[in-house]
């Protein structure tokens, strides 16, 4: 594939996502470093998805344009979960809803076609079906945690927190992936295909499931973490 312009921005949104998600997730939570990180994840990971799924889109491989808008709406919509309520912020969520469920609808439809068989092709490899269920599962969580904010009209505590977590290491993990797993031919040769490539996106995912884990079963974060932007 030749170097557009749009691919560029990919490629270094991508690289700047996964450095600024690197130090926000170990980086202790709720400082400037931070802040500073999560502002600069958040930039770079709306340009390397709205630039991932228009690039898919082009090549007609869904399930890449699936995945680009997913980790819009979870990142977007993340990010959100950590600023204070305001008239406009209600106006966002709403809006940002709206693309969750278009999200989800979108996954609902190309999830019918992998059950009936019919995947993309990404290079030499074949999406296997169940990867459009658990994006399609990821934005059900999310569009049903949307609602419930809506309904109810705010979410503090350990909750907010919770939800702010999993909707920015969701996205990390699938670019990552995309990296790692997806791209391995820019790695040493030794290193392909082996469990070494396979090591960052399991830690990205078992630092949230710590997270997740140590915000339901202590009460560790109650009044001692501020994650406002604003």
């Amino acid at each position: 594939m030749s170097m557009t312009l749009e691919l560029l921005v990919h490629v270094s949104a991508g690289s700047v996502a996964l450095i600024a998600g690197a130090i926000g997730l170990i980086g202790k939570k709720g400082n400037h470093t931070h802040r500073q990180a999560g502002r600069l994840f958040v930039l770079s990971m709306v340009l390397k998805a709205i630039t991932g799924a228009f690039i898919a889109y082009s090549s007609l491989v869904f399930i890449t344009v699936l995945a680009g808008t997913l980790s819009l709406y979870l990142v977007l919509s993340g990010w959100l979960t950590v600023h204070k309520k305001s008239s406009q912020m209600i106006l966002q969520s709403r809006i940002i809803l709206a693309l969750g469920i278009a999200v989800l609808i979108l996954g609902i439809f190309l999830s019918l076609r992998a059950y009936n068989g019919v995947t993309d092709n990404i290079g030499d490899f074949k999406a296997p079906a169940f990867i459009y269920y658990l994006f399609t599962f990821f934005a059900l969580l999310g569009v049903i945690g949307d609602v419930f904010i809506l309904l109810k009209g705010c979410v503090a505590g350990k909750y907010r927190i919770a939800r702010h977590v999993w909707r920015m290491c969701i996205p990390f993990y699938i670019a990552a992936t995309s990296l790692f797993e997806g791209q391995q031919d820019i790695f040493p040769l030794a290193w392909q295909g082996t469990f070494y490539l396979n090591i960052p996106t399991y830690l990205i995912m078992l630092t949230m499931l710590f997270w997740l884990f140590k915000l339901g079963f202590t009460n560790i974060f109650k009044g001692n973490i501020n994650l406002e932007l604003s």
